[in-house]
């Protein structure tokens, strides 16, 4: 074997490494949540099977993704595995939402958080839309050699900024809510702590879009894929 495939496979097998790792931590954290709260309630709501379903979806991406690193760029698999991200973020989004409509009664904030699962309804029909169609058929996984294909670049730009739009919509929505409960402010406090880490993942968004403008710049072929399925 020579030694640039022996590189190419060892960082595979890193790739897959962290990418497992990140899925079991996700799914204890989830296994987590849904366990406390059956145990609290004796019941699960429709946050609790959206967030379930979006671990679904994300292991869906994870086993897309392994499978795609074992073969060639731009197969199936790793288009697929697009698709199955998407979904997750849409699935992470809706349960977010549904469960800050629980904690108001306000018909303001009731109706922006439709508004809110509206929003994140568009982002992902068409992202996803786009994502099965980006090349021309019979071949829309293979944006390597395919002669009519969507500008990726513009693609993905939308893909994040909406992310980042409807997360930065999701904490507003939280903080407005929050702060009209009847609750003392110590407890007011700890809560809008708690749900500011969402600022972290914004950030992360934010990362990843000048990562992907940084990589699309460069006619690599090969970074552009290692970005797009990091």
């Amino acid at each position: 074997m020579k030694g640039r495939d022996v590189a190419i496979e060892s960082q595979g097998s890193k790739v897959q490494l962290l990418l497992w790792f990140l899925f079991v931590v996700s799914g204890l954290t989830v296994v987590a949540r849904l366990g406390t709260k059956y145990a609290m309630t004796r019941k699960l709501g429709l946050d609790d099977y959206l967030i379930l379903a979006a671990q679904v979806a994300y292991l869906a991406q994870c086993i897309s993704i392994s499978m795609g690193i074992a073969n060639y760029l731009g197969t199936p698999a790793k288009y697929a595995s697009i698709i199955f991200f998407i979904l997750s973020l849409a699935l992470v989004k809706w349960s977010i939402s549904t469960f800050i409509r629980q904690l108001s009664r306000s018909t303001t904030h009731r109706r922006l958080d439709w508004v809110l699962q509206g929003l994140v309804g568009l982002w992902v029909l068409t992202s996803v839309f786009v994502s099965i169609f980006q090349c021309a058929l019979p071949t829309p996984w293979d944006y390597f050699h395919g002669l009519k294909c969507v500008d990726r670049r513009a693609w993905w730009i939308y893909v994040v900024v909406f992310n980042i739009l409807t997360d930065l919509f999701t904490v507003v929505l939280y903080i407005l809510i929050i702060g009209n409960l009847q609750i003392p402010r110590s407890k007011r406090a700890i809560i809008l702590a708690i749900f500011l880490v969402r600022l972290l993942v914004i950030g992360v968004s934010a990362a990843q879009l000048a990562v992907f403008l940084r990589v699309f710049s460069t006619s690599d072929p090969t970074a552009r894929q290692r970005a797009l399925t990091a």
